[in-house]
């Protein structure tokens, strides 16, 4: 399944560490390319390695001692043109004099901060209750930081992806060493430093939860095209009754 996600956070996944020939033969589809009578030549198992610079690793959630807002679980998007997606982050300042009080009055700040950030809409009442809870005036600094762009990303689980490979093999042809070789790669480069089911998609692997507003409206879109689907196949049955109908002459 093709889904979206930032290019920074894409870069937060990817690692360096580089994947190993002794470490192949440990894996499931070793013996399955060394015995497969079809692939005669060992440039299948140099390409997966000379290719693969990289593998992915799971998220490290980082807090940010900068910012009033506390960092986000990221998410991965179904629709490309997602509001949440192509946003910049704001990031709103933490008070010096909070910052310098240490950690439990910053944690303490950013969760009053969420709990009230709504009355900002009224911005003498919010100044109000902020001078009374915290004894000094209320200054928000804010920093926008552009977009980074978007990327598209295979979200699958290693289960369909050791479908699509077993497959390839079993109908292994020259052609196709290239399909092959590209889902290897992303095979292990997604086993190397994750350990989670294996009917997990690849993104919630790494840390990423899917987007609130995509699966709302991706859910829409499923009813649609369900309730779509059967008015098409009522208004079939009933012309298929109506041809029959005027076949036997009951309708002129």
């Amino acid at each position: 399944m093709k889904v979206f996600i930032t290019i920074s956070n894409y870069q937060r996944i990817v690692c360096g560490s580089r994947i190993s020939k002794e470490w192949l033969k440990y894996l499931q589809f070793y013996n399955d390319l060394i015995n497969n009578k079809c692939i005669m030549d060992s440039n299948i198992l140099e390409s997966i390695i000379t290719a693969s610079q990289y593998t992915y690793s799971p998220l490290v959630k980082k807090e940010s001692h900068e910012f009033i807002n506390t960092s986000k679980t990221p998410s991965y998007h179904f629709y490309d043109d997602c509001q949440f997606l192509l946003s910049d982050f704001t990031g709103m300042h933490l008070p010096d004099v909070i910052n310098l009080q240490g950690i439990e009055k910053i944690i303490e700040f950013q969760e009053w901060f969420k709990n009230n950030r709504n009355k900002l809409d009224n911005i003498d009442e919010f100044n109000h209750i902020f001078f009374e809870k915290w004894g000094f005036e209320f200054d928000l600094i804010r920093t926008i930081y552009e977009n980074s762009g978007i990327t598209s990303f295979e979200n699958d689980s290693l289960i369909e992806l050791e479908g699509k490979i077993n497959k390839l093999l079993s109908e292994y042809c020259h052609e196709s060493s290239s399909d092959l070789i590209n889902l290897l790669q992303k095979y292990y480069k997604i086993i190397w430093n994750t350990s989670s089911r294996k009917e997990d998609l690849v993104l919630n692997r790494l840390g990423f939860q899917v987007c609130t507003r995509c699966k709302s409206q991706k859910e829409i879109n499923e009813c649609v095209k369900e309730r779509e689907d059967k008015e098409a196949e009522k208004h079939k049955q009933i012309m298929k009754k109506y041809k029959l109908l005027k076949d036997l002459g009951c309708i002129k």
